[in-house]
């Protein structure tokens, strides 16, 4: 019987096989501990790297700091950029500066574990469950909010050419057109308003999402 536990597509950015193979194992133990299905695809390079992220499917990325072509603040200022709604951890074992972990947590990195602790990895993961579920919902946001825009900008075409009606023996008629119109305008930005309040909430969530895990 297959699981129903959803997949976690992960996209593992990291040029060493050895460190590569370490932290599969970590993360199939996770599999086991938390219940989960997490589904490595690995980024060897800068070119890999930035070709996995235009998949849709991808939910978190983790990432060494420094590889031959792409150093970490390179490869974290691109996701937020790009896909900012998808968790970025560090696993790396050339970032033991503290302030230069602090700043990549500044920049966004939902966390870093360096690569002789991996055990640490598991801690985050929970943490990082939410904020996958919480990017995930700020897409369905998104979508719904320009959904809502496109409907108000025909809302306000059809109400500016309602008011361009100048035959007076329909004007009852218009008028109750254009008090209609005015009902849907005000419901689609009294919506899109609570759906912008909502998205504001999980992007304070995101923003600064990380902690050390050393």
């Amino acid at each position: 019987m297959m699981s129903e536990t959803p997949a976690i597509p992960i996209l593992l950015l990291e040029d060493s096989n050895p460190d590569a193979y370490l932290i599969e194992r970590y993360l199939k133990k996770i599999n086991q501990a938390l219940n989960v299905e997490l589904q490595v695809h690995r980024a060897h390079n800068k070119k890999e790297y930035y070709e996995l992220l235009t998949k849709e499917y991808i939910k978190l990325i983790i990432a060494d700091y420094k590889l031959d072509d792409i150093l970490g603040d390179e490869a974290l200022t691109y996701a937020k950029r790009n896909v900012p709604h998808i968790p970025f951890v560090f696993v790396t074992g050339t970032l033991n500066n503290e302030e230069l972990a602090a700043q990549t947590i500044l920049n966004g990195a939902s966390g870093f574990v360096l690569k002789s602790n991996l055990p640490k990895l598991e801690s985050l993961f929970p943490r990082i469950l939410e904020e996958i579920n919480d990017g995930e919902q700020l897409l369905r946001l998104d979508q719904e909010i320009k959904v809502l825009s496109q409907d108000l900008n025909t809302l306000y075409q059809n109400l500016s050419e309602l008011r361009g009606q100048t035959d007076s023996t329909k004007r009852v008629e218009r008028d109750a057109h254009i008090n209609e119109t005015l009902i849907h305008i005000n419901h689609n930005l009294h919506s899109r308003q609570e759906l912008i309040m909502q998205r504001s909430a999980i992007m304070e969530k995101l923003i600064y999402p990380g902690e050390f895990s050393t």
